[in-house]
């Protein structure tokens, strides 16, 4: 076998395009009597790959002394061969972290018990968690280099480039949520770790690198501090632009040492001879942001994916896949896209480990096709089958069933079915290769996913970043989907957008130095762009920094924030979520949206050096027809023209380009049937789809061959 691979973010097997499709396969839980037919029956479902955990609870139970093949529930090497016999590629999953509802989320009692130092700390030095361990501590370390030395010593001979079955190797699991789940959102703070009051450690070093002197870190604290070792981390809501630079510095220097943890565990796993690509999974759509620089510093063979669950508990807001839901998870899959690496699934709900709120077969299928739609290109889904737990180890049952597609018995289960089908349309449509169709551009500074620290500071005419993401997803993005305007996403920090296609970025105060040099190279080189609905003037370090204002030729001076009713012309009473702020400068192109009361043009395009700016000074979270008709006159003035038309909004559509044309993909994620019109515009012509009716919860695949009119 051959390790994963990809290209141009694509998967490949045998040199072809082709979907990696996982399923969550605990050799630890499924008998071992049982291994060989469950294998088989992923494979009829489609099945490509399994992937499973190695638990150190399980094979470490008491401090140095393991054990590998001294039960069936631990032949570890047993499960390896039996992939290999049946033609099944595995990802393996070793740790130091499993969760998988088991006792300290899959650390050894002993670790946790034995050794409390090791647990990580609120800033006031208490404990929030019995198995959340503070990642970089010495001790952990120690402890944890040779678990991962003495496993992967086992797996060495096992992997694809020696003809073993293991194509990939996973970097602990959902980091940083062992943290934030338990402490209120913040991080760990263990002294031992981040080396407070000490002139050499963890934290005095970071500032002193970033800020060279005391002096210039009371400058940006605004407030005095005497020394590096002195500086004391924030964990509280910043009142000041010194506090939230605080508190930035503090999540900057804790994500440092994630990286630094993710690199030792990789040194560790190839040193012990695992020639492989690495991954991760990210627990959340909303925590891609904090694997960014994880990401840069792994390189070209490390995968990052993310988990994207829809209902496990009656905690989430939602029993079933939504059209949030959906929104959600294209920006997932975009930002893992702009990383360079197949938009990946590492964790789709195939079960759950509540039996109430249920996973029902039909609400699945529509979960996966939403993925598919919105570009996904490898997945696992979690769980395929489970079994009994090894007794002690588990944390919430004995029989971890899950519900899952194939029972702790061995019965197949209408979700297996439905996954069947949907492998079954992956090979139908060749959607290992197919790629999403976009009619424009949306911006976003990493920034934006990562804004905690601005959490709770109030300013008058201060719009955060986080609050800019927030109109990003809520107004732009599902407005855009509302109306049939596909968007793709571009990462503005790394690159500039396609200039031959429009962008729009919701700016607020703060925009990241390079973000605002890449979107002013966009405008030199002829782009077309809508920002608003504040001006940038701070770069990410909250410093002065207007080289996007400068070359969309828009001061700070003509600009007002008013009070008024918005209109466009045959669209009245808009509705902003912010307060609008106007634009006065001669010049203007168009003049799209005015106050009624006084005339002040609120939307206005203007030429900007090779290019076009379009001012757009009001923030919307979606809710109303006139946001549509808004947005789609304000992107129409910057020349897009959308592929998709369609006679009712609440249906979202898609388009892919596939091998033999393009594929219609349309979404209905409501409780009732609709029906509705479709155009899509086509090279040749318009292909008509009249009266297309979708059952509740479905989502439909529409083959449109080349030429067809």
């Amino acid at each position: 076998m051959q390790a994963l691979e990809w290209k141009d973010g694509l998967f490949y097997r045998d040199g072809s395009p082709a979907l990696m499709i996982s399923g969550e396969f605990h050799y630890f839980r499924v008998p071992k009597g049982d291994w060989r037919d469950r294998l088989r029956k992923w494979k009829a479902a489609g099945g490509n790959t399994v992937a499973t955990y190695i638990p150190w609870l399980i094979h470490e139970p008491a401090e140095g002394e393991y054990s590998f093949g001294e039960h069936d529930y631990d032949d570890l090497e047993g499960f390896l061969r039996t992939c290999l016999e049946e033609g099944v590629q595995v990802v393996v999953r070793p740790g130091p972290y499993q969760y998988s509802e088991l006792r300290y989320s899959g650390l050894p009692g002993w670790l946790c018990e034995g050794y409390p130092q090791l647990l990580a700390r609120r800033l006031d030095g208490s404990v929030f968690g019995k198995s959340s361990i503070s990642y970089m501590h010495p001790l952990f370390l120690e402890k944890a280099e040779k678990w991962i030395r003495k496993v992967c010593g086992l797996l060495a001979p096992w992997c694809a480039g020696r003809g073993g079955p293991i194509v990939a190797v996973q970097l602990d699991n959902e980091a940083v949520g062992i943290h934030t789940w338990f402490n209120d959102g913040w991080y760990d703070y263990n002294p031992d770790t981040f080396g407070f009051g000490n002139p050499d450690g963890r934290w005095p070093r970071f500032l002193r690198e970033k800020y060279g002197t005391a002096e210039a870190l009371s400058e940006a604290w605004e407030c005095r501090v005497d020394s590096f070792a002195d500086a004391a981390p924030l964990c509280q809501k910043a009142e000041s632009r010194g506090g939230i630079r605080r508190l930035r510095d503090y999540e900057q220097c804790y994500l440092a040492q994630v990286s630094d943890y993710f690199a030792l565990l990789r040194s560790w796993m190839t040193e012990s001879g695992l020639d492989l690509p690495y991954i991760h999974n990210s627990p959340n759509p909303d925590a891609n942001g904090d694997f960014f620089e994880i990401a840069d510093r792994m390189g070209p063979r490390f995968l990052l994916g993310s988990d994207h669950y829809y209902n496990l508990n009656q905690n989430w807001k939602q029993n079933n896949p939504t059209p949030q839901y959906a929104v959600r998870n294209f920006i997932s899959l975009e930002t893992l896209r702009n990383l360079g690496v197949p938009p990946t699934v590492l964790e789709m709900p195939s079960g759950s480990a509540s039996d109430w709120p249920p996973i029902l077969p039909e609400d699945a299928r529509a979960a996966y096709l939403v993925n598919l739609a919105v570009g996904m290109k490898g997945v696992n889904y979690y769980i395929y089958t489970g079994g009994p737990n090894v007794p002690g180890t588990g944390s919430t049952t004995d029989l971890y069933d899950y519900g899952a597609p194939v029972s702790a018995f061995g019965e197949c289960r209408p979700l297996y079915y439905v996954q069947q089908e949907v492998h079954r349309l992956c090979g139908e449509y060749a959607l290992a290769e197919s790629r999403l169709l976009s009619d424009f551009t949306v911006g976003y500074d990493r920034e934006m996913q990562r804004a905690d620290c601005y959490q709770g500071y109030r300013e008058e005419g201060f719009l955060s970043p986080g609050q800019a993401w927030e109109f990003t997803r809520a107004g732009l993005l599902t407005t855009a989907f509302c109306s049939g305007i596909t968007p793709s996403l571009c990462d503005l920090t790394r690159f500039v957008p396609d200039p031959s296609k429009p962008a729009a970025v919701v700016t607020g105060s703060v925009l990241s130095r390079a973000a605002q040099e890449n979107l002013a190279e966009f405008l030199n080189r002829g782009g077309r762009l809508m920002i608003g609905p504040e001006l940038p003037v701070l770069d990410e370090e909250l410093r002065p920094c207007r080289i996007l204002a400068d070359a969309a030729g828009i001061s700070p001076e003509q600009l007002s924030r008013e009070r008024g009713t918005l209109d466009m012309d045959g669209v009245p009473n808009i509705m902003p979520e912010t307060a609008p702020v106007s634009i006065r400068r001669e010049g203007a192109l168009e003049e799209l949206v005015r106050i009624r009361e006084n005339g002040h043009a609120v939307s206005a395009l203007f030429p900007a050096g090779k290019g076009q700016v379009l001012w757009n000074g009001f923030g919307w979270s979606h809710g109303r027809h006139e946001h549509n008709d808004a947005l789609e006159r304000l992107l129409g003035a910057l020349g897009v023209c959308p592929r998709i038309s369609k006679s009712d909004r609440n249906l979202f559509a898609v388009v892919h380009a596939a091998k033999d044309g393009l594929l219609l993909f349309v979404l209905n994620l409501y409780s009732a049937p609709l029906a509705a019109d479709f155009r899509v515009r086509t090279e040749s012509g318009e292909a008509r789809f009249d009266g297309l009716r979708l059952a509740p919860m479905e989502v439909r695949v529409l083959k449109i061959p080349n030429g067809e009119n």
